[in-house]
């Protein structure tokens, strides 16, 4: 996707919380937490333009699935030019995840990775998003938050034991990686 595409999507979506897509270093920092060596059920919350989609699909096995979950029209339309046959596009809310789930059998979710921009949200969407996402989590799962503040850190605490932050300097801005496990 062109970066003029990208900016024109942030000017015109609320939602989209960033001018540009995120740097490979962060792809590269957030995608050491998954384990690819097996098959696994992966589910992106807002996956944009595809940056951290493309490599996930690269370093999944063959019958693992894959589900990314946007809302935005236009990232629809970019994500769809994505041709392989263990990804999904559903276009709906994070906060449906549960029903999402079910509606295309998931038994057990093994990582949801989120670039949803949770400061631009209320403060009971980021509790439900964190909930729902809690519940379709298989035992050992975790969910990994990609963010500009560390602010998601206090409402993962409250539904996942364990939950590690990192800071990652090499993006313009800098990010915070968190991982809550289930």
């Amino acid at each position: 996707m062109k970066k003029i595409v990208f900016i024109k999507t942030f000017v015109k979506d609320k939602y989209v919380g960033a001018v540009a897509p995120t740097s490979l270093y962060v792809v590269k920092k957030a995608l050491e937490q998954i384990d690819f060596s097996n098959d696994c059920t992966i589910v992106e919350y807002g996956p944009g333009s595809g940056v951290f989609t493309r490599p996930i699909l690269k370093k999944m096995t063959e019958h693992s699935k894959f589900i990314a979950i946007e809302t935005n029209e236009t990232f629809i339309k970019h994500l769809n030019t994505i041709k392989d046959a263990r990804l999904i596009i559903e276009q709906n809310d994070a906060r449906n995840i549960q029903h999402i789930a079910q509606k295309y059998d998931l038994q057990q979710i093994d990582y949801v990775i989120s670039g949803i921009p949770f400061t631009m949200l209320d403060k009971q969407t980021r509790a439900e998003i964190v909930t729902a996402t809690h519940s379709v989590l298989r035992a050992g799962g975790s969910f990994l938050v990609y963010q500009y503040s560390p602010l998601m850190k206090r409402y993962l605490e409250k539904c996942f034991p364990r939950v590690s932050v990192r800071f990652i300097p090499f993006n313009i801005p800098s990010m915070f990686l968190l991982r809550a496990m289930k």
